[in-house]
Formats: C-alpha cells, structure tokens, sequence
C-alpha cells in the first residue's frame, strides 16, 4: 500500500469569490467571510483550523477544480494516494482520497469515506457502508452495492454491476 505525502510548489490560495465560483452555500461563505476576510492560504495547519472554525474543508477539497496540498488533506486524516497502483483489503472508519492518475482497488467498504479526484481510478468489490464518491473526471467502478452511499459529480464516470434495489 502506497500513499503520498506531497505538498505544493506554490501557495493555494482560497478567497469567497473561489467559494461563489464553486458553488459554496450562503452559510459556509460567511463563515469563511468572518473567519478569513482576507482570505487563506492552504497549510496543514490552516485547513485544520477551518474545519475547527466550522468550515466544510473536505466539501472544498471534493469540489475544488485544483487539488489543495496533499500535505493539507493529510492533515485533515485522509490518507492520499497521489501516483501508485494499490490495492486495499477493507476500508472501515478511514478517509482515502484517491488523486491525479493513480489507481486504487478495494475489496470491501464497510465504512469511512472514499474518494476519487481528478484523473484517478478507483474499483471497487462490495460497497456495504461508509460514503464512496467520485469527483472530477475520475472513475468508479463497483461491483456490488449491499448499503452506504455513492455518488458521482463532475464529469466523472460511475458504474455499478449489481446496486443495491432494496
């Protein structure tokens, strides 16, 4: 299993106009707004402290057309995999971020979240809980749907062989 800890080669930077284009709602805007009239520089450090603002960072990094530091998202407990090819057993309670062109294959979800972002591949066995999402123009593919949720946005593709029809 190989996960990236990455950081960028120049600051990202997050303002309420970047929030508006993507779509952000009213209450999550003012907030940062209050919190970060100036806007804000993505860090390890900053994007721990927005989410314990109340600000949905995990909303921002899914949604956000370019990827914040890797560092930052780790730091926020996902483990991130940027490159590699992997393949995981169960996932149960983690967050994995799945990102660039790298490819992950699961087994079994039982719980968490998993993502897939940008380029990425992400296959999937049984999906019996947690959230499972793709963003961007990554791909999802599952087998087996038993319970949790999954969802697409952008112009990802997702299928799905056998979804749950109860």
């Amino acid at each position: 299993m190989s996960a990236s800890s990455g950081t960028a080669t120049k600051p990202y930077r997050v303002t309420a106009t970047s929030l508006r284009r993507i779509d952000a709602c009213k209450e999550q805007i003012e907030l940062f707004e209050q919190f970060y009239p100036h806007g804000l520089t993505i860090t390890p450090e900053s994007a721990v402290a927005a989410r314990d603002a109340g600000l949905d960072v995990e909303w921002f990094i899914l949604n956000s057309p370019t990827l914040p530091p890797v560092a930052a998202i780790e730091a926020l407990g996902w483990m991130v995999y940027t490159t590699d090819a992997a393949r995981k057993s169960v996932v149960s309670g983690e967050r994995i971020l799945v990102c660039g062109e790298s490819t992950l294959s699961i087994e079994k979800v039982e719980g968490g979240d998993v993502s897939s972002w940008g380029e990425s591949t992400l296959s999937i066995e049984k999906v019996e809980g947690g959230v499972v999402r793709s963003c961007g123009e990554s791909t999802l593919s599952i087998e087996k749907v038993e319970g949790g949720v999954v969802s697409s946005c952008g112009e990802s593709t997702l299928s799905i062989e056998k979804p749950n029809t109860e």
